[in-house]
């Protein structure tokens, strides 16, 4: 459903005059997003591109491979959930809720933990990024790197990425967590920095 949802929320954005002086300007959109809000904007642009997005901007974005998770060491919560889910929706219960301790405490049905986090890896934004056409960002924390399965494969593959693909920048934040408590102001200073650079790129085109 996000793809819709932001589908709605860049059209209402862009449709309203008073956004910006230049209607010129007003058709082009950076689209950001912490954490799963990040994955949704990565996620949103791959199945349903909107040509008004321009760039994808996302701080501390976790990563869902279910591969990954499974066999990782700190994962046995994770594990056991997917167990559990995989039992109600084989015994016709996929509606049941769920009290999950990973990758966040939370409650869902054993068919939306399957959908998000079963082996078909539709959120795993390691294959989703480079499918993306508009220039993406990601930033994350020092901190956050390695406390979670969902962050210890970033900084590796996305420095790979960013390496290799002009469309992919990756910036890691020394001693940051996910907040970006330390220095709060730093994440919007390093978008925008990136966002300057690349809309002179555009520009030149």
């Amino acid at each position: 459903e996000c793809p819709i949802d932001l589908a709605a929320w860049i059209q209402f954005l862009c449709a309203d005059a008073c956004v910006l002086d230049d209607p010129a300007q007003r058709t082009r959109v950076l689209l950001a997003g912490h954490s799963m809000g990040g994955v949704k904007a990565i996620y949103s642009q791959t199945v349903a591109p909107d040509a008004r997005v321009c760039g994808i901007a996302c701080l501390s974005p976790p990563h869902f491979c279910h591969q990954h998770w499974m066999n990782h060491q700190l994962a046995d919560a994770f594990r056991e959930s997917y167990q559990q889910a995989r039992g109600f929706v084989e015994s016709g219960r996929p509606n049941e809720l769920m009290q999950c301790r990973q990758p966040v405490p939370f409650v869902a049905t054993a068919a939306g933990f399957l959908a998000k986090y079963g082996p078909e890896d539709t959120y795993d934004i390691l294959r989703l990024i480079p499918q993306l056409k508009s220039p993406s960002l990601v930033l994350l924390g020092g901190r956050t790197a390695g406390s979670s399965p969902a962050f210890d494969l970033l900084e590796r593959r996305l420095r790979q990425m960013s390496a290799t693909s002009p469309n992919v920048a990756f910036e890691l934040l020394a001693g940051e967590d996910m907040s970006y408590s330390q220095q709060p102001e730093q994440p919007f200073r390093l978008i925008s920095d990136w966002w300057m650079k690349q809309d002179s790129l555009q520009s030149m085109d």
